[in-house]
């Protein structure tokens, strides 16, 4: 947990699913680990231990300077987290610090922006599970979550998989591939997985929308060859630089992939 957002936001989604059901030995186990990762979070101010994340090192001051939503909702969780087993207020003016710092009045996206997939999915699944643990700031976190479907949805394609980079447009509700990154070609993914688990998780907050549906394509559409890090579009083959990327399987595909399912028998969405 010293390196990524991603290992602490799918670590406290896990921990805050298993903490009701666990018995007493396990909860305080839990309770340990989420006061030592929101200890170590708030000692780098929420950010990337500098080198530790492949090598990458970022400045303090302009990191802070462009914090958003995108970045406080992987932290904010695991805060809550802490201040449940504690009770000590450090947590909590942290939790208020980063409010303050992204502002409950701003969204985060707003049809006719460029959307970039991969960043998106966790704009629908943490927002799902700030439903839970923040509730007094639901409008916020359902305007999060029926943006980013509304929008993501656009980009799943025929065979399960989803386009990496697009615009939106908002009068059509159509999108358009974009060459942004992977080599500057337009390219699909089969992490999209990831946006089913999403989809199911948030389903139960949004009953007049099919997030259920769109799931229910990525999971019967998808196959091992198409759970690739990234795959040219239809009819495109990848530059000899990014061949390896689209021969690598993901397996945030196929984890997804296998939560999607279950969690979809579990809330009795199929069978």
């Amino acid at each position: 947990l010293q390196t990524s957002g991603d290992q602490v936001q799918c670590v406290a989604v896990g921990l805050w699913a298993y903490y009701d059901i666990a018995p007493p030995e396990d909860r305080a186990t839990i309770d340990e680990i989420v006061t030592g990762i929101a200890d170590y979070q708030i000692k780098y101010n929420f950010m990337p231990k500098p080198g530790r994340y492949f090598a990458v090192t970022w400045d303090p001051e302009q990191w802070w300077k462009s914090y958003d939503w995108t970045d406080a909702l992987i932290y904010i969780p695991v805060l809550h987290m802490a201040w449940r087993a504690t009770g000590d207020t450090k947590y909590k003016d942290q939790i208020k610090r980063l409010y303050d710092k992204c502002g409950v009045e701003n969204g985060w996206v707003r049809p006719g922006d460029s959307f970039s997939g991969t960043t998106a999915f966790r704009m629908l699944y943490l927002p799902s599970l700030m439903m839970e643990i923040d509730p007094s700031n639901q409008d916020l976190w359902r305007s999060f979550m029926i943006n980013v479907f509304t929008i993501g949805r656009t980009g799943v394609q025929d065979d399960g998989t989803y386009l990496t980079t697009w615009n939106y447009d908002a009068s059509t509700g159509k999108s358009t591939p974009t060459n942004a990154g992977w080599g500057g070609q337009a390219t699909r993914t089969g992490r999209n997985a990831i946006f089913a688990r999403a989809c199911v998780n948030a389903q139960r907050w949004f009953p007049e929308e099919d997030m259920v549906g769109v799931a229910r394509l990525i999971l019967e559409r998808q196959d091992v060859e198409t759970f690739r890090f990234i795959m040219p579009l239809p009819g495109e083959t990848l530059s000899p630089e990014w061949k390896m990327e689209g021969e690598l399987i993901d397996h945030d595909a196929l984890t997804s992939w296998l939560w999607t399912y279950w969690e979809g028998r579990w809330r009795g969405y199929w069978k």
